[in-house]
């Protein structure tokens, strides 16, 4: 092979991912939602805010059933509960075993 056409062909191959790229780009941007369909699209439930509504519920949560909901690890959990709920948002947090459930905490309240 000469250098001409090892050129040649790195040219060749390098218009065709361009292309390729290009055309993945510009098909994403026309299937992505418009203005007007991401107005009208309902809220994600993000994993904090679904941490937030178990512990405001008047029954509270354990960390069995935060870990359930999450997918997070006990010390994520037990992280956002001390960090983002407590230290952040300045929400009081309580904790007390309840029989047949174990620990259970929840946002104000007795514990």
């Amino acid at each position: 092979m000469t250098t001409t056409s090892a050129r040649q062909i790195v040219r060749n191959a390098t218009g065709a991912v361009t292309g390729l790229v290009t055309g993945i780009v510009k098909g994403s941007r026309k299937d992505a939602p418009t203005e007007s369909d991401q107005a009208t699209a309902a809220p994600v439930a993000t994993k904090q805010a679904r941490l937030l509504e178990m512990l405001k519920r008047p029954e509270g949560a354990t960390l069995e059933e935060l870990i359930a909901v999450t997918g997070w690890q006990a010390h994520s959990v037990r992280g956002a509960i001390s960090g983002t709920v407590k230290k952040k948002l300045g929400l009081p947090v309580t904790s007390g075993t309840v029989e047949g459930r174990g620990r259970v905490y929840r946002i104000g309240g007795e514990g």
